[in-house]
């Protein structure tokens, strides 16, 4: 059995800090939900409070519709995985994952039965008689995973759990650590700072800022359709290009743009894009589209212009780094299976933006426009 999460108006401060700011939002049974955002940002407290560790300023966490302020944590049936694993030294992989089981004092007969019900889930059965140090990183965080699951908790919380591996096991790590959330139906709150990681594990993700929440979706929406400016800039890689907006005949815009209504940007040293405005908004704006969505052209075809500064070959695309006019650059990413043609450090290129794909922010705010 797993449980619903919803926080209602959730606030917690530290003196005249606020880590978590009037958070509003909720978290389906079943579901793996990661809190995604930069160091500072509030997801570990957040993730604190959900456990109990911290206290609560103002508002509520409920499990289903059980409110939970005052349960202390001990009471709340959570299991828990860290960054550092927190594995007992001088215990067995086998007496470590049953460590829980025999705070709550189940039977010897009961526990040996879940305990090795365990390491067989998590691949780790051959190390039962082992000591933690005997162990890789990779196997110490399955001890610790399989820990915090005998218990059968009924939600479980992750902070940075995968941080201190390699990127290979790291990769080996999430799939395995997903395939066994999906297998036991748990409710799961994921806490990191690793965007890869949150975009391939998740059901949803909540992009943590400065104590409040900029967006909640699915990986493809905060990937393909970011919220804010800053959802843009943190979750994979994007070129921002500072314009100032227009009307489509060319002349300034004094007014105000009206949603739905066709202007364009001006971007200085790159030309005139056009767009569509979805909110009202006028003067200056941010401009933001993803280096697969920009293809280099030869120069001379009615195309932006630049000049290559960089190249880097990465297996399956080379990425350019190309200087535009007015002292703005962007990167491209372009797929061996598309181009046959190289550029070279130097060369001259046009500048294609693929029109659908662009995102037009507020200057400053940051707000969505397109």
């Amino acid at each position: 059995m797993s449980h619903s999460v919803t926080f209602r108006n959730l606030t917690k401060k530290y003196g005249d800090n606020t880590a978590v700011d009037g958070i509003d939002f909720s978290i389906k049974e079943g579901e793996f939900f990661t809190i995604l955002g930069p160091s500072g940002c509030g997801k570990t407290t957040l993730l604190r409070m959900i456990a109990g560790f911290n206290s609560i300023e103002d508002g509520q966490i409920l499990f289903d519709d059980r409110v939970m302020n005052e349960i202390p944590a001990y009471q709340r049936n959570i299991g828990m995985v860290f960054q550092n694993y927190a594995i007992f030294p001088h215990m067995t992989i086998q007496k470590n994952v049953a460590y829980g089981l025999k705070a709550r004092k189940l039977p010897k007969a009961e526990i040996a039965d879940r305990v090795g019900d365990m390491l067989k889930l998590m691949h780790i059965e051959k190390y039962r008689d082992r000591d933690p140090s005997q162990l890789s990183g990779g196997q110490q965080q399955r001890v610790a995973l399989a820990r915090a699951l005998v218990i059968h908790p009924t939600i479980l919380l992750m902070d940075e759990p995968l941080s201190n591996l390699d990127a290979k096991l790291r990769i080996d790590m999430r799939i395995a650590i997903k395939k066994i959330q999906k297998d036991l139906n748990i409710t799961t709150i994921y806490v990191t700072h690793d965007q890869e990681e949150a975009l391939a594990m998740s059901d949803r993700i909540a992009v943590m800022n400065a104590g409040i929440v900029e967006q909640i979706g699915t990986p493809q929406e905060i990937y393909s359709k970011p919220a804010t400016a800053f959802v843009a800039g943190f979750i994979g890689t994007t070129n921002f290009l500072d314009g100032t907006l227009i009307a489509v005949d060319g002349s300034a815009t004094t007014g105000t743009a009206e949603p739905g209504k066709p202007v364009a940007v001006d971007i200085k040293g790159v030309g005139t894009i056009p767009v569509g405005a979805r909110k009202s908004t006028t003067g200056d704006v941010r401009l933001a589209v993803r280096p697969e969505d920009i293809h280099l052209t030869e120069p001379g075809e009615g195309e932006p212009q630049g000049r290559v500064a960089l190249v880097t070959f990465l297996g399956d695309y080379i990425s350019y780094e190309i200087e535009l006019g007015g002292g703005q650059t962007v990167e491209v990413n372009e797929y061996a299976k598309d181009t046959a043609v190289l550029r070279a450090v130097g060369d001259r290129v046009g500048v294609r933006f693929n029109l659908g794909k662009l995102h037009l922010y507020r200057h400053g705010e940051g707000e969505a426009i397109v």
